[in-house]
C-alpha cells in the first residue's frame, strides 16, 4: 500500500491534504462536472486524474490481497509427515482459525480453553472451545508454530483462515499455488534420527508455549474476577470480524 502512494506523491507532487480534498471532491463530483472534464473521465485536473489512478490501484491491490487463497505445509505430529492445505487470508480478522475437521484429519495438537465468543461480518456468533498449535512452513522451508482457534465444521472456511497479524508477518512466504505432487506430501516414509529429534523438539516447544499461554490466561482471568466479583455475571463476547467475502 505505502509504495504505491509514496510513488505517486513523489512523482506528481501530491500531498496528504491533496488526497483528503480529492476524496471529498469525489463525493460531490456527480453533481459538479465542469466543462471539459469529460476528457479526463470526469476529473477536473491532471493531478486529480493521477490521484484517482493512485486510489484505484491501491484498492485493486487491497482487494487482490484480501481475496487471495494461499497454501501452507502443515506437520502431522502422529507420523511426522507434511501435508499441503489451503488457507484464506482475511485482513479483517484479528485471529487465525482452523476447522475441527482439519484438526482431526491431520491429528493436530489442541488445548482446551474457556468459551471464547466471536462474530463474523454478518453478525452471526460462534464459540471456540479449543486452540490448535500448528507446525507449518511456507517458502524457504523454515518450520514455524502458530496458534489457531478451532471453529465448527459448518463455518464457511474449508481448512484454515489467517488474520491481519499473521498476514503482515508471514504473507510473503505463503505458497502461491497448491503443490502439483500430492504424493510427495502424503507418502509415508521412515523418519531419520535427526527428523525425529526435530519433531520432539517442536513438540516440547509447543508444550512450553501452551503452558505459558495457559498460565497467562489464568492470571488474567483471576485479575478480572477480582475486579468484577459478582457471581453469575456472564463474560462479554469478543466480537471479531473474520472471513470477509
Amino acid at each position: 500500500m505505502a509504495n504505491i502512494r509514496d510513488s505517486y506523491k513523489e512523482n506528481y507532487n501530491i500531498t496528504d491534504d491533496d488526497i483528503e480534498k480529492f476524496l471529498q471532491q469525489e463525493l460531490d463530483r456527480k453533481n459538479a462536472l465542469a466543462a471539459g472534464a469529460q476528457f479526463r473521465k470526469g476529473h477536473l485536473t491532471i493531478k486529480d486524474e493521477r490521484m484517482a489512478e493512485m486510489l484505484k490501484k491501491e484498492e485493486e491491490k487491497r482487494s487482490e490481497k484480501e481475496k487471495e487463497k494461499k497454501w501452507i505445509e502443515i506437520l502431522d505430529p502422529s507420523n511426522g509427515n507434511s501435508y499441503a492445505i489451503e488457507v484464506i487470508r482475511d485482513r479483517c480478522s484479528t485471529d487465525n482459525f482452523v476447522t475441527e475437521h482439519t484438526v482431526a484429519y491431520y491429528s493436530l495438537e489442541t488445548l482446551s480453553i474457556g468459551p471464547t465468543d466471536f462474530s463474523d461480518v454478518a453478525g452471526l456468533k460462534f464459540t471456540c472451545y479449543k486452540r490448535a498449535a500448528i507446525h507449518w512452513k511456507g517458502k524457504g522451508g523454515e518450520m514455524r508454530v502458530t496458534h489457531f482457534y478451532v471453529v465448527p465444521d459448518e463455518s464457511p472456511i474449508r481448512n484454515a483462515l489467517v488474520g491481519k497479524e499473521f498476514d503482515d508477518s508471514f504473507g510473503s512466504i505463503l505458497l502461491d499455488s497448491e503443490p502439483h505432487s500430492p504424493i510427495a506430501y502424503t507418502a509415508q516414509k521412515p523418519k531419520t534420527a535427526e527428523e525425529d529429534e526435530q519433531i520432539q523438539a517442536m513438540r516440547q516447544k509447543v508444550e512450553n508455549d501452551v503452558a505459558r499461554s495457559s498460565h497467562s490466561r489464568m492470571v488474567k482471568e483471576q485479575e478480572q474476577e477480582q475486579k468484577q466479583p459478582q457471581k453469575g455475571e456472564k463474560k462479554s463476547a469478543s466480537k471479531l470480524k473474520w472471513f470477509r467475502r
